[in-house]
Parts: structure tokens; sequence; C-alpha cells
């Protein structure tokens, strides 16, 4: 009698260990701005606002209406937002595991996939875009090579998915896609079987993932463009990014070292260069080469991800780069001489320790609910900062469907706002810019822009966050306007502080 594999069991048992790792801390905490910013914009797209017009956003538009899409069908909520971004994650330690079984063993496969749900349990951020847009993307790796033009469809369906959750990630993944069906066209032994001549398999094939990637983008694009100006477009995705975002985001490497921020910014950049190493050491070994091509995809995908950190190398903008390098790490220290190979792993080995170690100390400190509808689920710790006692005065003091303004301290110099509280209050922001940020809300164009909204809508009242300076080696760090300070501070009264927050009234409504 055959004795039964365990490999299923251990499969299973890993990627349910990994699961429920990600899980731990799902609820805890509040991210005030990035978490802020997709939740409110995806409430305004709920009531009929388009991106861009209604408000400022340099994010792809998917976001926003697929959150929208999760709020229309089970209510808006931050747990809402939390397990959208838990599933995500989990998918992509799933297509991680089964892009690296392609081309290693099971047992590095696991370990692949081990690496990544621990790193996304330290790096990743809620409602973080590049994290379903990951997902999409690593399912597209996953459906090419398959023994079907439909399955090339698909993956164009996924790339597609992503350009409009993360149109920069979206972008990266299509010239490594777009080469690995080429060469499984061209040389793999199952594609071969197709009597068609080379040309036109890889002709076929590739016009089957251009069709599937069409049927997202082009209906997404066609929408967008009819409603939104193209000047306002160019401004956001091409003048804004090109000229402004470096100026106000941009941060040196860090230096060398063994703490987290160090190793995780510059390992990515050593392990993309020995995974190139790896790729053109096996280059022409024909009988390597269906674990050759999908690696090679792989290491082509990350050396393109880095370019998303190039402004910001820190943890935050690593997650992706390090997620498409650790699922080829077991097939590149399998190609490289042993001792090569132990300097990779030292230094993962130090990371992860660190990693593991980081989630542990976060998940045994004390918290405390936060008692606000919007926020059942989320605990936070038990510092004071009033945003609950704000955000009752708010809800009690305004109506339904009522615009309100919520601001910083000051606003000539700004490094983040606190957007989340139009989410908790479920008060609708007056003005275009929900996201203030510097550079954009820090302009003189801009303010006068703010204060004609708060009038037009008749705000009565603003709320004020004693927000964290930024002390960047950027220009966050300049002064800049003070048209709406000036206005705030002769037109309105302020009726109430609760902590880091102030309730200001408009003098006169």
């Amino acid at each position: 009698m055959t004795k039964p594999s365990l490999k299923p069991l251990t499969t299973g048992i890993t990627l349910l260990a990994a699961l429920a790792y990600l899980a731990v801390g799902m609820g805890r905490g509040l991210y005030p701005y990035d978490e802020g910013i997709i939740a409110h914009g995806a409430e305004r797209v709920l009531a009929g606002a388009v991106p861009y017009l209604d408000f400022w956003s340099a994010y792809s538009p998917g976001q926003f209406y697929l959150l929208a899409g999760l709020y229309k069908v089970f209510g808006p909520g931050l747990m809402v937002g939390r397990i959208y971004t838990l599933a995500a994650e989990f998918a992509i330690v799933v297509f991680a595991f089964l892009l690296s079984r392609r081309f290693s063993a099971r047992t590095g496969s696991l370990v692949a996939c081990a690496l990544v749900a621990i790193w996304l349990g330290y790096a990743g951020r809620p409602l973080y875009p590049a994290i379903p847009a990951m997902a999409l993307a690593l399912a597209g790796f996953c459906l090419i090579g398959r023994p079907s033009i439909s399955f090339h469809a698909l993956a164009g369906m996924m790339a597609g998915g992503a350009l409009l959750l993360r149109h920069d990630l979206g972008v990266y993944a299509l010239p490594p896609q777009l080469l690995a069906i080429a060469a499984y066209a061209w040389l793999d032994p199952h594609a071969q079987k197709d009597t068609h001549p080379p040309f036109a398999r890889v002709f076929r094939l590739l016009l089957a993932y251009a069709a599937g990637a069409s049927l997202f983008v082009l209906p997404a694009t066609v929408a967008i463009f009819s409603k939104v100006p193209f000047g306002l477009l160019h401004e956001i995705f091409i003048i804004f990014p090109l000229r402004d975002y470096a100026k106000i985001r941009a941060l040196p490497a860090p230096p060398p070292g063994l703490d987290v921020e160090s190793l995780a910014c510059l390992l990515p950049f050593v392990l993309v260069g020995a995974a190139v190493l790896a790729v053109l050491f096996s280059l022409g070994r024909r009988h390597t080469l269906p674990g050759y091509s999908g690696a090679a995809g792989l290491t082509l995908f990350g050396l393109a991800l880095l370019l998303t950190a190039r402004v910001r190398p820190d943890v935050e903008h690593m997650a992706a780069p390090m997620i498409a390098v650790l699922i080829v790490l077991p097939w590149v220290i399998g190609r490289l001489h042993p001792a090569a190979g132990a300097l990779l792993i030292l230094p993962c080995i130090l990371l992860f320790l660190q990693c593991l170690l980081g989630k542990v100390i976060l998940s045994s400190l004390p918290t405390r609910p936060v008692h606000l509808e919007r926020a059942a689920g989320i605990y936070v710790g038990f510092e004071p900062d009033g945003l609950e006692e704000a955000v009752r005065y708010i809800r009690r003091n305004t109506t339904d469907g009522e615009r309100i303004f919520v601001g910083n301290a000051r606003h000539d110099r700004i490094f983040i706002n606190h957007a989340l509280f139009y989410f908790l209050s479920g008060r609708t922001s007056a003005t275009r810019c929900h996201e203030l940020l510097p550079g954009v809300a820090t302009t003189a164009a801009m303010q006068h822009e703010i204060v004609s909204e708060i009038q037009r809508y008749r705000v009565r009242y603003i709320v004020l966050w004693l927000a964290p300076q930024g002390h960047e080696p950027n220009q966050s760090s300049e002064t800049g306007a003070t048209v709406l300070d000036d206005w705030i501070r002769s037109h309105c009264k302020e009726v109430g502080r609760f902590g880091d927050f102030a309730i200001l009234r408009r003098v006169g409504t």
C-alpha cells in the first residue's frame, strides 16, 4: 500500500500559519494619513465623486472604486479595509509559493512564501495600493506559461487590474511579462506542440494578453478622460511626479547597518544583483528553460520595482521590490557559489529575525478599543490624543451631508494631515484636498481655492490637528504660503479643544 504524501499537508499548514501570522495585529493602530486618504476617497466615490475632478489624488482610481464597492456591500468601516488588505497579502503569499515552486524545490518554495509573509507582516500597511496591485501582478506571472491562450488573456486582465490599482507598478510588470510570454511561445516545449510558426505563436499569445489588459484599462481610461479635463490629469500624473514629488518627499538612502531600516532598504539591491548574476549564469542552458524564464521575468520585475522606491527608500516603499526577489531567492542561492549563497542568507536571517521580534513586541503592547462606530474592531495604545472626543463633537454638532474642513495647526508647513478624521466622523471634506500634500496645499493658489470652497459650501466647523512636523531633508520642511492660516485666524473662533484637536466655528454661521 502506497504511503500517503505529507507534502500537501505541509504546504497547507505553512499557508495557514502565514495567514494567521498576517492576521495578528490586523486591527491594531490608526493611520491618519495613508489609510485616511484611501478610505475617505473611497467614501467620496461612493457618494458620486470623481477622482481627480472632485478630489486631488496621485493614486490610480482602482483602489477607490474597489473599496467603495466593499463599503456598498458591507458598510463603511476601517475593518472592511483591513480585511481587504489581509486578503491581498495572503494572495501574495500563495502566489509567491506557486511561482517559486516552478523553479525551486518544495522546501525552498515554502521558505520563500514564509519569508514573504514575515516581510508583509512587518512592512505592510492598511490600504496601501501597492499590496493588491502586487497580488494581481504575481497572479499574472502565475498564468503566463500555461498551455492555453485563455490563460494569457487572463494574465493580461491581471496586469490591467494592477495598472488600475497602482499605475507605476502595473507599468513595471508589463515588460517582464511580455518577455516571459515571448520566451514561452518561442522556446518552451509545451508551446512548440502548437503547429503555428514561432512568430505566429508569439503574436497570438501577446494579442490575447493585450486584449485581456484592455478589457479593464480601456473602459476605465475612457470613463476618466470623459469626465476629467486632460490638463488636470497631465498636471497630476506627469508634471507633479516629474517636477514636484521628489522635491517634497525625497529621502537619502540609509547608511549601511544591521538595523531593520538599513537592511530593508539595501538588501533588495543586493538580492536583485545576485538574481541578475544567477540569470546570466543560467543563460543558454536549455534544460533550465522553464525555471530560467520564470526566474528571469521576476528578476526583471524586481529590478523595475526598485524604481518605485528611488525617491523614498524606506521600509514601506521597499515592500513590493523585496517580495519579487524573495520569490526567486531559493533559485538564486542554488545557482551561486556556496560562499556567495551564505553571504546572502546571513543578512536575510538577521533582517527577518528583527521583523519577527518587532511584530512580537508590538503585539504584546497593551491596547484599548476605539469607541467609534466606523472603527469597530480597531485597537490603539493608551496615549490620549482626543480623537474620539473630537469626532463625537463634530457628529453631534453637524448634520449628515454637512461638509467640514480638517486641517493642521499650520498650513505653511505640512508633512501629513489627518485625512482619516473625515472617514471616522462620516463627514465629507469641503475641499478637493482632503489630502494636504506639501508642495500642493502649501501653495498660495491651492490655499485660495480651499478658502473659496469653505465659503462656497458654507462650512461651519473646522478641525485643526496638531500634526507632526516633518524634519526630512526635502521641501516638506520648508515654509510656504500663510493664506489659509491667516483666513482661519480672522474668520473662525475656537469652540472646543480635545487633546491634539481644536474645533473652530466660523464667525457668523
